[in-house]
């Protein structure tokens, strides 16, 4: 039989698209082996009481969704309240689990894997955290899942960091529930769909769910999404692969930096744009053939750098993005979102000065801005709130801004939960950063732990709250979380802060005998 080599010669390959794939399947297996000898070290008590284990970059699925491309991390507490007890070695090391967390070291190792490709991301129930499920299963068949907080101070910069890792009993119910409260926010086609038509749920059919295949752990290629919201998009992977993109761990990054150095300080031509405007505005120079350099900056803003002869056609292509971005806003709100729409439209491009807030900010900075007279217009999207006003303006709007986030320094979480708590069945926590106090209330979200919360974001600190009953599952969510010494440092405080209120109840019930 003649075999037709013909047609397989017509076939072709980039030889760099070659090469990138083949050095990020080799990144993930060094990262793989290298988590797996820690997970070994681990277990046989051999690593500091203080070291955190790096799962490695943070993966593209999660990126997709916004996390950003800097390290992905979990502590020793977590690994032990994961994994089952004949595995730990070192007596050191305290193990309390539930059946959930009964996981296999083998599965454990495996995680990083699973989480380059997993069945689903859905949101977290707090800020900035997700839950990712896998396809994983612990001793009792149950599909692992890893929720985690996003962006939190590590001990080197900035991670992303693994809260739990425990199997997920009575997904059914976790799923439905994440299918009405649309928090599903990514999935891969074919594993969901297994995993749905397994437990008898309906597939999602929302458009907004960003869809993806088992290339999202080498490559964002095939994703499909409803819109462009990778925070690094294509172009990033690209110059990443070619050597030319440094991301730092703490989100920042450097572009093409031997172009800029090579380019002449008198042909140097740059203009200041928001990071998020950066990645599509760098595509577009790519697509164009036009060299750029990049380089991040304070207040989420980016320098874009080219040949002084190319400065009008990157301000071009920066003001069209910046206008389809108003205009996307605009698409997605309804009449009654916009206010004072024909301002806008009077303003002329370079009169207009545009800033986007969370929707309680943006509210208060409407009404501060009628207070003061001051003309402006404003679009409220899904998630913020586009106030425009003259550019001679700007100085004032940016002192209202200033002036109500010293007004909102503190968040309340749950105060229905904490009123609902006699005085005498409250036990009182504080804890010092409000990164460590989003991790702690997550967890106790997580193991059903009811709690309130205040916020004090100038302090950098938190009062979190839960009931005396719960005291023992608090302990056992503090000990999976934190280090021997700062658990001691949590617990003195608690225990002061306690005492503090007891004290002042019992002044308070002495004053009300008195007054009877």
């Amino acid at each position: 039989m003649q075999t037709d080599y013909k047609e397989k010669s017509t076939i072709t390959v980039d030889e760099n698209d070659v090469l990138a794939f083949a050095k990020k399947i080799e990144r993930n297996q060094l990262e793989d082996k290298t988590f797996s000898e820690k997970i070994d070290e681990y277990i046989g008590g051999k690593l500091r009481p203080d070291e955190v284990l790096k799962i490695g970059t943070t993966p593209y699925c999660l990126r997709a969704v916004g996390a950003n491309a800097i390290p992905l991390v979990v502590t020793q507490g977590v690994i032990a309240n994961s994994m089952e007890s004949s595995t730990i070695i070192s007596k050191s090391i305290s193990k309390k689990h539930t059946e959930q967390h009964n996981i296999p070291e083998s599965v454990i190792k495996n995680i990083p894997q699973a989480l380059r490709n997993p069945v689903l991301i859905c949101k977290g129930n707090l800020r900035d955290t997700l839950v990712v499920i896998s396809d994983l299963k612990n001793k009792e068949q149950q599909n692992v899942i890893v929720p985690m907080v996003l962006n939190v101070k590590g001990q080197h910069g900035r991670v992303n960091r693994i809260t739990t890792i425990h199997g997920k009993k009575n997904i059914q119910n976790f799923l439905n529930k994440a299918i009405a409260d649309n928090s599903i926010l990514a999935m891969n086609t074919k594993k969901a769909d297994e995993l749905f038509s397994d437990i008898g749920i309906q597939s999602p059919q929302s458009t907004t769910i960003i869809c993806f295949d088992n290339s999202i752990a080498y490559s964002t290629q095939n994703v499909k999404r409803p819109e462009q919201n990778l925070q690094y998009d294509n172009i990033i992977d690209k110059l990443s692969s070619d050597g030319k993109a440094e991301i730092n761990d703490d989100g920042s990054f450097k572009i093409n930096n031997d172009f800029y150095r090579e380019l002449p300080r008198d042909d140097r031509a740059t203009e200041v744009v928001p990071a998020r405007h950066a990645m599509e505005i760098m595509q577009q120079l790519s697509d164009s053939g036009i060299e750029f350099s990049a380089v991040s900056r304070q207040n989420d803003n980016a320098a874009i750098t080219v040949h002084k002869d190319k400065i009008d056609i990157l301000k071009h292509t920066a003001e069209n993005i910046a206008e389809k971005t108003i205009r996307q806003d605009d698409v997605k709100s309804s009449d009654s979102d916009k206010i004072n729409p024909e301002y806008y439209n009077k303003l002329k491009k370079d009169e207009r000065k545009v800033i986007r807030l969370p929707h309680n900010s943006g509210d208060k900075a409407i009404s501060a801005l009628q207070s003061a007279g001051i003309p402006f217009s404003a679009v409220k999207s899904e998630k913020l709130t586009s106030i425009t006003v003259h550019k001679d303006n700007a100085q004032a709007l940016d002192q209202i801004i200033s002036d109500s986030s010293k007004q909102t320094a503190k968040e309340y979480i749950n105060s229905d939960f904490f009123k609902s708590l006699p005085p005498e069945e409250r036990l009182y926590t504080q804890i010092s950063g409000t990164d460590k106090a989003n991790e702690l209330m997550s967890e106790l979200k997580n193991n059903n732990i009811g709690f309130s919360a205040v916020i004090d974001k100038e302090k950098n600190s938190a009062k979190v709250t839960v009931a005396k009953k719960d005291t023992s599952a608090l302990k056992k969510v503090t000990d999976s979380l934190f280090s021997r010494k700062a658990q001691k440092d949590f617990s003195d405080k608690a225990k002061s802060l306690n005492q503090e209120h007891n004290t002042r109840n019992i002044a308070k019930n002495k004053d009300n005998q008195h007054s009877i």
